[in-house]
């Protein structure tokens, strides 16, 4: 098996971030389904007390260490959008420093596409929001889009865990050989 690159986003993916941080603004009295209001609260919002609040989602630490530990991939790095705030890039780094000590992480600006800052072709991307899904794979990469709520499939996952499972990333690079 020819090994692949697999990138991982952060936010909704590793930390409950997005969820905590609606939490947040409601406690504030703040619509967090106001657009507007919601991407200029993610600017705003001290991300060093944002990640300490969302905590890590479904374990995710512990899984992306196993599909380390899996030696299924070439290469395992975080891939995270940053949303323009001063704080965000740095809080990310200093967790990931203690959490996940070692691994890269790549960040890309609100503005920018993940598949062109890195280099996408016959890689994979996990990430929870479908546009950026859908560029990696119009860039011949292998995107999975990360569904906490949806069962896993060849589209989708729900636990980062089966990518510990050698069977299930030869069956995604197999059938969605680039």
């Amino acid at each position: 098996m020819n090994k692949k690159i697999l990138y991982i986003d952060c936010d909704g993916v590793i930390f409950n971030t997005i969820n905590e941080a609606y939490k947040m603004m409601e406690e504030e009295g703040l619509d967090h389904t106001n657009r507007e209001l919601a991407n200029q609260y993610f600017k705003d919002v001290d991300w060093h007390l944002l990640i300490g609040r969302a905590g890590i989602l479904n374990d995710s630490i512990r899984k992306i260490k196993m599909i380390i530990k899996s030696n299924n991939f070439k290469d395992v790095k975080i891939l995270t959008k940053l949303c323009g705030n001063e704080t965000e890039e740095l809080a990310k780094r200093i967790a990931f420093a203690k959490l996940l000590p070692g691994i890269e992480v790549i960040t890309v600006a609100l503005d920018e596409s993940k598949a062109e800052v890195v280099c996408a072709k016959g890689d994979i991307l996990v990430d929870d929001y479908f546009k950026n899904v859908n560029d990696w794979h119009n860039h011949n990469g292998i995107g999975i889009l990360y569904d906490i709520e949806n069962d896993n499939s060849l589209n989708s996952i729900n636990d980062l865990g089966v990518l510990s499972n050698r069977q299930y990333v030869k069956r995604i690079t197999r059938t969605r050989n680039i």
